[in-house]
Parts: structure tokens; C-alpha cells; sequence
């Protein structure tokens, strides 16, 4: 049997589905089959936003670890320029920065999810946001004593 049901995999019957409460009697609608289907046919949506997602935050932290390091070669030169560095840095903070705003543009529209709820979702995105643009201020190698204190905290 095949039930056809349009518009099935929006934001509005996700953002319903993740507020089961977490108990026993509640997620057993997880174990019904439309419900696995509508999981899984958004999974399969999404999937590659997912792993891109993944990849940027990869490349960011290897970059972020490149900057603490500061590997140079014998000759003194920088394995990975300073400028590379900075600018998937600046292109992470515009990046989170657009996501953040959309984010909370639509929340209301599009998945009937309340200004607050969505902030409150989001905290900690909000939280790396500004560090990311701390470390994108911040001067390297940190040499004088403004820097010194701006990058301690």
C-alpha cells in the first residue's frame, strides 16, 4: 500500500515530531512506519547539507588548530599562510552569521517555532559566533599587551 500524502516532509511536522517527550509511551510513535518514513525521507533531504556541514566545521578546526600551532618550515616560512587562515575564518562567521539570521526570519513562518524557543535553541551557536569573531580580531603572533589580555578572555 502507498498513502500519498503532499508536503508531508516540512519543517512544521519535524519541529512536532521533536517535541516527544522522552519517555517510553511517547517514542513508541517513532517505531510506527509512516513516522520512520517521514524520517527518513527527510534524512535523505538533508543528508548532504548534513556531511557539507560536517566538512565545514572540519576545516574549520584544523585551521583554528593550524593558527594555535603556528607551523613553519625550516626556513621560518609558514606551512599555512596566516591570510588562508583568517579567511575561512571570516568565511565561517558570515556564514553562521546568514544561517542565524534566516534562521530566525522564518522560525515563525515557516516551522511555528516561537522568536524565544528558536534563540533559546540556538544558544550555543550564538556563543561560537562570537568567539569565531574574537579569534578573527585577535592580532597573531599575540605580541603586545592588549592582545595578550583580548585573547585571554
Amino acid at each position: 500500500k502507498v498513502l500519498y500524502l503532499p508536503d508531508i516532509l516540512n519543517l512544521k511536522v519535524v519541529s512536532i515530531l521533536s517535541m516527544v517527550w522522552n519517555n517510553w509511551d511517547n517514542m513508541k510513535v517513532f517505531s510506527e512506519i509512516p513516522i520512520r518514513a517521514i524520517i527518513a525521507g527527510f534524512w535523505r533531504r538533508y543528508a548532504d547539507e548534513w556531511r557539507f556541514g560536517m566538512f565545514w566545521a572540519t576545516l574549520l578546526l584544523m585551521a583554528i588548530i593550524a593558527l594555535g600551532l603556528r607551523i613553519t618550515d625550516p626556513f621560518g616560512n609558514e606551512v599555512v599562510p596566516e591570510l588562508f587562515i583568517r579567511s575561512l575564518i571570516v568565511a565561517n562567521l558570515f556564514f553562521e552569521g546568514a544561517n542565524l539570521t534566516y534562521g530566525f526570519a522564518l522560525c515563525r513562518r515557516r516551522a511555528e517555532v516561537p522568536h524565544r524557543t528558536y534563540l533559546y535553541f540556538v544558544s550555543f551557536t550564538v556563543v561560537n559566533w562570537c568567539a569565531l569573531l574574537i579569534l578573527a580580531l585577535t592580532e597573531y603572533p599575540i605580541k603586545t599587551p592588549r592582545a595578550k589580555v583580548l585573547a585571554a578572555g
